[in-house]
C-alpha cells in the first residue's frame, strides 16, 4: 500500500512538472512575438530564486530574445550575450535535458551568422534527432518535430 501511495505522489509530481514546462513553453511562444510578454518572462523568471536548469535555460533563451527589440547595438550584443551564457550554463548543469538543446539549437537557428553562436547547431540537430525517439513529453516531442521539419 505505502509503495502505491509513493508512486502516485511521484507521478502527480511529473504531472505537475509537466504542466509547469509546458506553461513556460507557451509563454516563451508568445514572447518570439511580443517585447513585452518577453520582459514580463524575464522579470518572472529573474525574481524567482532557485531556478531549475529548464528555467534557466529559458531566461536565456528570453534574454537573446530580447536582443531582437533593442535599438543600441550595445544593448543588443549585451543582452544578447547574457542570454547565451544562462543557457549555456543550464545546459553544462543538465547536458542530456532536451529542451534545453532544442533551445539553444533554436536560437542559434535564428540568430544573425556575426553573433558567432551556430558553432553547437549540427551536434544539436542530431542530438534532438535522436532524443525524440525515446522522448515521453509529446508536447516538447511534436515542437521539436515541427521546428525540425522547418
Amino acid at each position: 500500500m505505502l509503495k502505491k501511495g509513493i508512486q502516485l505522489f511521484i507521478f502527480q509530481l511529473m504531472v505537475l512538472q509537466l504542466t509547469a514546462n509546458i506553461d513556460l513553453r507557451n509563454q516563451f511562444d508568445k514572447a518570439i512575438y511580443s517585447k513585452n510578454i518577453a520582459e514580463s518572462l524575464k522579470e518572472t523568471l529573474q525574481q524567482k530564486t532557485n531556478l531549475t536548469p529548464t528555467e534557466l535555460g529559458y531566461l536565456g533563451a528570453t534574454k537573446m530574445l530580447l536582443a531582437k527589440h533593442y535599438y543600441n547595438p550595445f544593448n543588443k550584443l549585451q543582452i544578447f550575450n547574457e542570454g547565451k551564457t544562462d543557457l549555456e550554463n543550464a545546459i553544462k548543469k543538465d547536458k542530456n535535458n532536451a529542451e534545453l538543446v532544442f533551445l539553444r539549437y533554436s536560437c542559434a537557428k535564428n540568430a544573425p551568422h556575426f553573433l558567432n553562436y551556430y558553432q553547437n547547431i549540427a551536434t544539436d540537430k542530431v542530438f534532438l534527432e535522436n532524443a525524440i525517439t525515446s522522448m515521453t513529453d509529446n508536447d516538447l516531442k511534436n515542437r521539436i518535430v515541427l521546428f525540425l521539419k522547418k
